[in-house]
């Protein structure tokens, strides 16, 4: 009974303790049962892992990733130097296994990558995947073993030969038929039955059967067969689903062989045919799909579930574990020699496959585990222990695949006690390197090579993870071992930021003495801050996130940023204070700093404010504002302001050298300014890429820095338009009268320079990011700024007026003279097309229609004052002049007000010293009879209106006769107004006086007999001879007046009435009575300005005549002529 062993696997929680049906070589095999019913994850991650475990990296012995900490780190002892007569036996037994497995075909497939499991999306069912495989020759992995243990052509023969005298090792199928899924047209009653045939071979002479299951189309039968196999390249499993009944159907059937009308019937449902060397390859557990050979063909196959493994048996006795653990070590050491220098890796590099174990060693080594029964728990085991002890970067991938399938092994109890400490103390080591590894982050796994990085540290970080979820391999722990990996990964953490920050900080401060020196390792030490807070906020954090829900970037950067600000701090506030704020400040030496953008400062503040923003959801504010880094704008305040005076005194001086050097034409036809204001256009701008670099971190003093460099830039523009006007100023002092008439157009170009900054003044807040500031800031600042713009505009509006009065005075006299020139030649519309004209276009071409205007009114109120000026002056001239001018003046009033955008506004420009000017050159262009006729004619108008009470009614027929004479026949006058002061004298003596005044004042007059009664009744007819040239339709007038005859004094008038020639008829035949109101004459406005016009005429003996006799006639307005100049 020595051979008999009891099943080990589990079973409903216990052990099974069911005695085997047959000796077992492997101590741990388990019965048919626990094998079918314990296919779990671990059991196929373990088998996929036994055609896996050859893949490692080369180790890179020149190349140390770690420093000195790494190397103290306490590495397990390699195992002890084997013998030569060990090596010969393992050597003796690895070429037995070749031979037995390779001496029929000499080939060998070897898997290409690792083995994997794939997912069927319809049925979520695991089924295997095929995976590539090269084929290796016999020849070659004798070669690979000759060159692995050092042995020459003769030794090899030698061993090849006592092998092949040896018994062969046999190879067995260990196949367990789960269950299936149909999917072809079967009934399910309870007399259907269903079974799998198993045929083995090429001649398929080996026929196995599972039992019949029926009434269902998921049969499960969960049934083990063995068979042995003859050569594994060759040999091919067949399975065919049968459907097997007790009544004979009429349908069309596949009958089996050998079935007689007594047998049952059985129908080939699907089949499915596995070559040996596939299963060997990929591994035979999952599900399969079998081709439908019954009823119409589905979309869905047929499948079945497999599970099992290949096996052998051999009765060569040797240390199988022992003997393949030298076998690993031996060929790992070939391995490492024959690796090419250029091809040694890290930890990060591609696992590719001339960097692994080369297929004729991991060919050896399979067929040295299949023979020997070295279970897929020992590789995993062996692989994982002398990986562990490789000075090298670790390949972490490879380590934590072996470790998963060293969990699945250690749950089943695959390992014995010995095992298990080693175990225990490879994990040990492990752990070390992982926190060792953590605080040398960058030098291990850098963010150079980000893919494999990433994957190696992901790998790494659910290694330790593995370590402390599982309970198997903590219970093999120690205890200074068994503590929480996430405290220690922090702290871990932690001491990487503490010894990078040294590290940097002692390679970049010790050759910096100067101040230059200083300010660039500053630069490339706030560089290195935050390239290592960048790579831990996106590149390290959600891999130490996703793994142990750690957040890299919150335990480092308090560590770093405080060390950070601490040592530049002193820095940069010394070279930020040694700025100068003029040129004059510059030194001798003139070696200077500045805060511009590519400056050092400016790329050091740059760094600082990146470092500032980087943001993180885990890094809360508090841990940032714990820094201190949100006051960082403090340490470069001192350098700001004086950066920005030094800025605004070199702009003002570009702003001088530009005026200078502009000629004041317009750039081109279509822009109307000149060269000097595309530089000033440009100083906003470039204020706003200095002021956009900086990302001022408190919106207080941002604001108030913005409002600085606003008045700075307020200040440039008023300063700019100065000095365009003392330009033009000079221009027009310098210049003679041929320069200024080209000014015109440098005039305008001055305007259009002006108005351009003063409208560009208003966005300059918005230029320079006043919208970007928080409401509430901006809600703050806003009414401030407000001023300021307007303020400014305002400056720049006087100056403006009071250049364009300049040039309008200064063209004053020469408009004056050559005004009075022209209009005394009679040429006087000349004056429009040879000065004004070429003035009002240069105005609308050069100018937008608003500044056009402005211009155009400011011309037009200067013409009318000039005007003016000329008809105030003492020295009459004839009314043609007169005339002329004002033909000119109302011709200038048309042309500068047609309907029209850019001309002005009629009613406006019709001002009231416009319509008095008008007034006074309309009676001032007519001769002075035409004056004393419109004079009667304004006496008539205001007769005919009555609006004043009358002293007398007088009627009265009038008319012309055809030998140019006129009649006039006084009939009556009635209605009589008796003065006061005449009242004692009634009655009294009642007369008209009739008088006619032609042109020139030709005067004749005529007296009715006096009647002293009320109505007096005169009758009296009168002719009065006209003159010759005199026109009875316009010109002329008849003058009645009612009179008191006194023998003592003056006769009284008493009422007076006027007839303009113009209402009397042509014809006596139209003649009829008019009846006449009578009024004692006033002198009204329109009277008074004919008056002066004809008193200034002292040369003009008609007007000298006229108004002395009206003094005569009217002594009751004496008051009214005392005010005319004499």
């Amino acid at each position: 009974m020595e051979n008999v062993r009891r099943c080990p696997g589990p079973r409903a929680g216990k052990s099974c303790g069911a005695f085997l049906s047959k000796p077992e070589v492997d101590p741990h095999s388990l019965c048919s049962t626990c094998r079918d019913s314990t296919t779990t994850e671990a059991d196929l991650d373990s088998q996929e892992q036994n055609e896996s475990i050859f893949y490692i990296s080369q180790p890179a012995s020149d190349v140390t990733l770690l420093p000195d900490a790494v190397e103290n780190i306490s590495e397990p002892k390699p195992p002890s130097p084997v013998m030569d007569d060990q090596d010969q036996s393992v050597l003796s037994n690895v070429i037995y296994a070749v031979e037995s497995l390779m001496g029929k075909t000499k080939q060998w497939l070897v898997p290409k990558g690792f083995t994997t499991t794939g997912s069927n999306k319809s049925y979520g069912m695991e089924h295997p995947k095929e995976v590539d495989s090269i084929l290796v020759s016999l020849d070659e992995v004798l070669e690979t073993l000759a060159e692995a243990f050092s042995e020459d052509k003769e030794s090899m023969q030698k061993l090849r030969a006592e092998a092949q005298q040896r018994q062969l090792a046999k190879l067995r199928l260990n196949l367990t038929i789960g269950e299936a899924d149909i999917h072809t047209q079967i009934d399910t009653r309870e007399s259907t039955k269903c079974l799998i045939r198993v045929t083995k071979g090429p001649k398929f002479k080996e026929v196995f059967e599972t039992p019949h299951r029926g009434g269902t189309r998921n049969p499960r039968w969960k049934h083990f067969i063995e068979a042995n196999l003859t050569d594994l390249c060759t040999d091919c499993i067949h399975l065919m689903l049968w459907e097997e009944r007790e009544e004979e159907k009429k349908k069309k059937r596949h009958f089996m062989k050998g079935s007689t009308p007594e047998a049952p019937k059985c129908i080939l449902l699907a089949e499915l045919s596995l070559r040996a060397k596939d299963l060997l390859a990929q591994g035979i557990t999952g599900w399969y799909d079998m081709e439908n050979r019954f009823g119409e063909t589905s979309n869905t196959p047929t499948r079945v579930h497999l599970s099992g493994h290949i096996s052998c048996t051999s009765d060569v006795e040797c240390d199988a574990l022992g003997s393949y653990e030298i076998l690993l070590k031996c060929l790992l050491d070939h391995e490492r020699k024959k690796a090419p220098h250029d091809k040694k890796i890290g930890p990060c590099t591609d696992l590719k496959d001339d960097l692994v174990l080369g297929t004729s060693a991991r060919a050896a080594l399979r067929q040295f585990a299949l023979v020997f029964n070295v279970s897929a728990a020992s590789q995993c085991l062996s692989l994982w222990n002398n990986v562990t002890i490789l000075q090298s970067p670790l390949d972490w991938q490879l380590l934590l695949t072996q470790f998963n399938s060293i969990k699945a092994s250690l749950v089943v109890g695959a390992y014995s006690e010995g095992e298990q400490q080693r175990l225990s103390q490879s994990v040990s080591d492990v752990i070390d390197r992982c926190i060792a590894c953590l605080k040398y982050l960058e030098d291990c796994f850098p963010a150079g090579h980000p893919e494999q990085s990433k994957l190696q540290l992901s790998f790494m970080l659910q290694t330790m993870k593995s370590i402390q979820t599982h309970p198997k391999i903590r219970s093999l722990l120690s205890e200074d071992k068994n503590f929480s990996l996430k405290s220690v990964v922090k702290a871990a953490l932690q001491g990487f930021s503490k010894q990078w920050w040294n590290k940097i900080q002692d390679k970049l401060t010790q050759h910096s003495e100067s101040k230059s020196e200083q300010l660039q390792s500053t630069l490339v030490l706030t560089q290195e801050v935050f390239n290592v807070l960048q790579n831990l906020n996106e590149f390290y954090d959600d891999v130490f996130m996703e793994e142990f829900d750690i957040c890299c970037l919150k335990a480092s950067y308090p560590v770093i940023v405080k060390e950070m600000l601490e040592t530049v701090e002193p820095i940069i506030t010394e070279v930020c204070q040694s700025i100068p704020k003029s040129e004059e400040e510059i030194g001798e030496d003139g070696i200077m700093f500045d805060f511009l953008i590519g400056s050092t400062l400016m790329k050091i503040y740059k760094n600082i404010a990146r470092i500032w923003l980087l943001r993180c959801p885990h890094l809360s504010s508090a841990i940032v504002e714990d820094t201190g880094i949100q006051m960082f704008s403090s340490f470069f305040e001192d350098g700001i302001e004086n950066q920005l005076s030094l800025t605004q005194d070199r702009e003002g001086r570009c702003i001088e050298q530009a005026i200078h050097k502009d000629i004041l034409d317009p750039v081109s036809p279509s822009v109307h300014f000149s060269e000097s204001l595309k530089e000033v256009k440009a100083i906003p701008h470039r204020f706003k890429i200095w002021w956009f670099e900086m990302v001022w971190p408190d919106q207080e003093d941002r604001a108030v820095f913005l409002l600085k460099i606003l008045r700075s830039l307020l200040l440039l523009s008023i300063s700019y338009c100065q000095g365009l006007s003392k330009k033009i100023d000079f221009i027009l002092q310098e210049s003679g009268s041929e320069a200024k008439e080209i000014a015109n157009v440098k005039i305008c170009v001055v305007i259009t320079n002006m108005v351009t900054i003063m409208n560009d003044m208003k966005d300059y807040h918005n230029i320079l990011g006043f919208r970007f500031l928080h409401s509430q800031t901006k809600e703050k600042y806003k009414k401030e700024i407000e001023v300021m713009v307007n303020m400014s505009t305002l400056n720049i509006q006087n100056i403006m007026q009071n250049f364009t009065w300049k040039f309008v005075n200064a063209r004053e006299e020469f408009l004056e003279k050559t005004l009075m020139k022209l209009c005394q030649e009679g040429e006087s519309l000349a004056f429009l097309t040879e000065v004004l004209y070429p003035t009002i276009d240069a105005l609308r071409k050069f100018l937008d229609v608003s500044n056009a205007k402005i211009i155009l009114e400011n011309l037009w109120i200067k013409i009318i004052g000039i005007v003016r000026g000329i008809v105030d002056k003492e020295n009459i001239m004839e009314p043609e002049f007169y005339g002329n001018l004002l033909k000119t003046l109302r011709k200038i009033y048309v042309d500068l007000t047609p309907e029209s955008d850019e001309a002005l506004d009629a009613e406006s420009a019709e001002t009231d010293d416009y319509k008095a000017l008008v007034e006074d050159l309309s009676l001032m262009e007519k001769s002075s009879s035409s004056l004393i006729s419109l004079y009667y004619k304004k006496q008539f108008e205001e007769q005919t209106d009555g609006t004043d009470l009358s002293t007398a009614s007088l009627v009265i027929r009038t008319w012309f006769e055809e030998d140019n004479k006129l009649s006039v026949d006084v009939i009556m006058a009635k209605d009589i107004v008796v003065p006061p002061e005449e009242a004692h004298k009634a009655p009294l003596e009642y007369y008209v006086k009739v008088e006619v005044v032609s042109s020139e004042y030709q005067c004749s007059s005529e007296k009715t007999p006096v009647i002293k009664e009320d109505p007096a009744t005169f009758d009296k007819l009168f002719e009065f001879d006209l003159d010759q040239n005199c026109d009875s339709e316009h010109e002329g007038t008849l003058i009645l007046t009612l009179k008191d005859r006194n023998l003592t004094r003056s006769d009284t008038r008493l009422g007076e009435s006027v007839i303009p020639f113009s209402s009397i008829p042509q014809r006596q035949c139209y003649a009829r009575n008019r009846y006449l109101k009578m009024f004692l004459p006033t002198v009204n406005e329109g009277q008074q300005k004919i008056l002066e016009t004809l008193n200034r005429r002292d040369a003009d003996k008609t007007a000298s005549a006229f108004l002395k006799k009206l003094r005569k006639r009217h002594p009751e307005i004496a008051d009214v002529m005392k005010n005319l100049k004499q």
